[in-house]
């Protein structure tokens, strides 16, 4: 029998930020989106056409790499 053999490694640990996003209104549908990445000021929900509403919720820190 084969054994497998995992490294110990340190676990790195993620920023955790209030976001805005937009979740949908309908209570059937668990869908949402980060604010920064939508592209109307009041979305409608792209799963269920529901509309949205904004609310804040603790996502991991989007670190974006400065490309110019």
């Amino acid at each position: 029998m084969a054994k497998f053999y995992r490294s110990k490694q340190n676990a790195v640990a993620v920023n955790m930020i209030d976001t805005q996003i937009w979740i949908c209104s309908n209570q059937d549908c668990n869908c949402w989106l980060r604010s920064e990445f939508s592209f109307s000021q009041m979305p409608l929900c792209p799963m269920c056409k529901s509309s949205m509403t904004n609310q804040t919720k603790p996502l991991p820190e989007i670190v974006r790499a400065n490309i110019y």
